[in-house]
């Protein structure tokens, strides 16, 4: 799915930026993950985790930490949680993170994931409200889950509230 990462993220001149095939494979990956359909928000969502565990696994931002395969496999695990649900989504994830190396990257899957959002919301604009319904329709069991999350809660706290007002009223 990500043959064109085997070349690395950068340019041969330098880290300044990303390779033209990256930002290819960008265009690509975004239109495969719109027909599964894959939430934009949720690929963003992503993209913010992994900028999150580039300032955890370097602070001062030097670039210079290498990662082994015991901290790509923490990465890994960290964003399996995210993407359980879209096969698609969690298999390019973990095709970028076999190719993550060091903080510096971390930084450019950063990027690589932002810049998919981009494409993502280009290819909806052109695409049409046709994109809207395929969204809705594998975003609406995931909101039915929360909501069902939301409503056992909110008739615990309310059993809790009657089960106190009975206390009080028999004192």
């Amino acid at each position: 799915m990500t043959s064109y990462l085997e070349g690395g993220w950068y340019s041969k001149a330098g880290r300044a930026r990303l390779r033209t095939e990256v930002i290819d494979g960008a265009i690509d990956i975004a239109g495969t993950l719109l027909r599964s359909g894959v939430p934009i928000r949720l690929v963003l969502r992503v993209a913010l985790k992994v900028r999150s565990l580039v300032v955890i696994a370097d602070p001062l931002m030097h670039g210079s930490s290498q990662f082994g395969p015991s901290h790509r496999q923490r990465i890994a695990e960290r964003l399996d949680v995210m993407t359980d649900g879209f096969p698609e989504l969690q298999s390019f994830v973990a095709d970028c993170v076999t190719h993550v190396s060091s903080a510096s990257h971390m930084t450019a899957f950063y990027l690589h994931l932002i810049h998919i959002t981009r494409m993502m919301q280009l290819l909806g604009h052109a695409i049409g409200p046709e994109i809207g319904a395929i969204i809705a329709q594998t975003a609406a069991p995931l909101a039915k889950k929360k909501t069902a999350k939301k409503k056992t809660a909110k008739k615990k706290t309310a059993k809790k509230k009657t089960a106190k007002k009975k206390a009080a009223k028999k004192k």
